[in-house]
């Protein structure tokens, strides 16, 4: 599974999940945060039926961003909406820094997507 998912073959990485082709012991939460990353929506949506997955939690990265962070960062829009469907991910959190992402790397769907959201603070507006 690993393989698959760094190897660019998202189709293969879900099949492996599909049929329990993944180390027990592997962290499924950095899996996550990768798939995000690279925008696999499949892959996504089977590793957040995984009850150890935390998907709002910090990866121990150097830019210190949970999934969502990531998925807005990379403008994965389809990642997005199924991140937020999800009860475990707080979009809100750390000041609001997923949709300061988006806005930041010129997202506009995905700044859409997370304004529609009501766990999203209202930004403050510049006078």
């Amino acid at each position: 599974f690993r393989l698959c998912l760094r190897s660019k073959w998202p189709r293969s990485a879900a099949l492996a999940l599909k049929r329990g082709l993944y180390d027990e012991g592997e962290n499924m939460t950095a899996r996550l945060e990768e798939a995000c990353k690279r925008g696999y929506p499949d892959v996504v949506e089977l590793l957040l039926t995984f009850p150890e997955v935390e998907p709002s939690r910090k990866t121990s990265r150097r830019d210190d961003m949970n999934a969502l962070s990531l998925a807005c960062k990379h403008g994965n829009t389809n990642v997005v909406e199924l991140l937020l469907a999800d009860p475990r991910v707080a979009p809100g959190a750390d000041k609001n820094i997923a949709i300061r992402l988006a806005s930041r790397f010129g997202h506009s769907d995905v700044v859409a997507l997370l304004r529609a959201d009501p766990r999203v603070a209202a930004l403050e507006q510049a006078p």
